[in-house]
């Protein structure tokens, strides 16, 4: 069984791996191959269009309701579990939208990891011993 501190670890883990990946993304740009550099930057000078604005509009509430679903997970908030649920979702809905994406292997890695800690995190919320902390207080 898993305790506060453990599930408090996963969620940190998960929060810190995304952060890591975002990081990396920026600082590894430059080692991508010449034809990856200017995709990536004619990409980033093309206006934006009508898909690239319904994803931001998907993905900017789902990465705030992230951040406050992990803070609240952190102090076992009951609303948090399902804000991280809806999260996941709305993060889900925008990749459709979403462009293509080139990054190295090490932000996959580390944003892959993040996705997977974020599971973990939503099953132990749920199914786990750690359930009972998100849970009303007897009274």
């Amino acid at each position: 069984m898993i305790g506060d501190t453990g599930f408090r670890v996963v969620l940190v883990s998960s929060v810190a791996a995304g952060v890591v990946g975002l990081i990396v993304s920026i600082l590894s740009e430059a080692s991508l191959p010449f034809e990856l550099q200017r995709y990536l930057a004619r990409q980033s000078s093309d206006p934006l269009s009508g898909r690239d604005l319904i994803a931001a509009v998907i993905w900017v509430p789902a990465m705030i309701v992230t951040l406050v679903a992990a803070v609240g997970m952190f102090f076992f908030w009951r609303p948090s579990r399902l804000l991280g649920v809806i999260a996941t979702l709305l993060a889900l809905l925008a990749l459709p939208f979403s462009t293509p994406t080139v990054v190295s292997g090490i932000t996959s890695f580390f944003n892959e990891a993040s996705s997977i800690l974020w599971g973990i995190v939503l099953g132990l919320a749920y199914w786990s011993s750690i359930a009972v902390r998100f849970e009303k207080p007897a009274k």
